[in-house]
């Protein structure tokens, strides 16, 4: 596994500015890099500009408990109409944006900008290209998204989470540096990972992460595989995280099978749960694969089909080939298909054990001081200090 090490210097309390959001696969990577930087560098402060999305007040509001350190700014509705109107719509709307961001920041004077990802991190990025200002990027996924494209021919640094895919690890102009995903759980140590594992074959919990955006079709489709599989009449208890306010539809879904299952909105610690299930089954988000291969255990997963440029698609293939996880077929999800691959896994004790060791091969326990560390260096850089950073 790359490790990064640097020189730590007194930046004489920076200010970072984080911008972007819109998912908690955007935002969450980022509270959890500021809070390392703030952990690295005491005197360090942090604001974010993020999307106008409800989810990125609400984590922001849970982590920080502060509501002055984020300002809730700009669109996320770039590119998103069609035609000439649409792109003349796009085009204002994005420099009204830009105009916004960059007075924001000259009022704010950060010491760098950390871009972290989708539509809202655009107007931001220009705006601290037009100031003169450092520009990070955080990448979570095997495909970079198009922001980060984009930005990235005037940044310093990609902060890269998952393996870029090769070939379209061209398409950031800039440098990267491969850090892992900063992980709210990154304080799990290796001595607790090892015996995690140990403690495995006793566990029997399927645990369904369907709350995220785009699992309506798995909170439906996981429950139908579950009882056809047999698995309730076989000692297997099931864990169904549903999202908010799907809870009447997932009760449907379970049928006469509703009171054999613990059914929940949300969890407040999900690897927590991770490391007590023996199968997740979930979509195949950057942030859901990193938690999974550091809880180190195998996972069935359903990638979301219209996720820009096939992004989970990618996401799921990299956990395939890393060894942890097996992909169900859009087509076989509601189908016996589905059941048999489900009971074929539950059945197989050595294939899951394999599985878990794959799993935690590929875990970054580290990604979180990794990222500040490569953020530092490249501060470093920019204000004419030496500082080294390797693999």
């Amino acid at each position: 596994m790359a490790t990064i090490d640097s020189m730590i210097v007194d930046l004489n309390g920076p200010l970072f500015v984080f911008a972007g959001g819109g998912s908690g696969g955007h935002i969450a990577p980022a509270i959890v890099t500021a809070k390392m930087l703030r952990r690295q560098f005491p005197e360090s402060r942090h604001q974010f500009l993020c999307s106008t999305r409800e989810i990125d007040r609400r984590m922001l509001r849970d982590a920080f408990g502060d509501e002055r350190c984020f300002t809730v700014d700009f669109a996320f509705d770039y590119t998103m109409r069609s035609g000439l109107r649409g792109s003349i719509h796009t085009a204002l709307q994005l420099l009204v944006d830009t105009v916004r961001a960059v007075r924001i920041l000259r009022d704010l004077r950060p010491a760098a900008v950390i871009s972290i990802g989708a539509r809202p991190a655009i107007a931001p990025g220009l705006a601290a290209r037009i100031l003169r200002i450092p520009l990070i990027l955080l990448e979570s996924n095997v495909i970079p998204g198009a922001t980060t494209r984009l930005l990235s021919r005037f940044a310093r640094l990609a902060v890269t989470g998952l393996p870029i895919h090769q070939m379209h690890g061209r398409a950031i102009r800039c440098p990267q540096l491969s850090a892992g995903i900063p992980l709210c759980c990154s304080e799990l140590s290796p001595s607790r990972q090892q015996s995690s594992t140990m403690e495995y074959p006793q566990r029997r919990q399927l645990l369904i992460l369907g709350g995220s955006q785009g699992a309506t079709e798995l909170n439906h489709s996981v429950p139908a595989a579950i009882r056809n599989a047999g698995l309730l009449d076989k000692g297997w208890s099931v864990l169904h995280q549903h999202g908010q306010g799907k809870e009447v539809e997932s009760m449907a879904a379970w049928d006469t099978d509703v009171s054999r299952v613990t059914l929940t909105p949300f969890l407040q610690s999900p690897v927590a749960e991770l490391a007590r299930s023996a199968i997740v089954i979930c979509r195949s988000g950057a942030v859901t694969l990193a938690e999974i291969s550091l809880a180190g255990i195998p996972a069935l997963l359903l990638p979301l089909q219209n996720s820009s440029h096939s992004h989970q698609w990618q996401n799921a293939l990299w956990a395939r080939d890393s060894g942890f996880a097996e992909i169900v077929d859009s087509s076989a999800e509601s189908t016996a298909e589905f059941s048999r691959q489900l009971q074929d896994l539950c059945s197989d004790e050595q294939r899951r054990l394999r599985m878990c060791a794959a799993a935690t091969a590929v875990a970054r326990p580290n990604a979180a001081l990794n990222a500040a560390n490569a953020i530092a260096s490249a501060m470093n850089y920019d204000v004419g200090r030496s500082g080294t950073a390797g693999t």
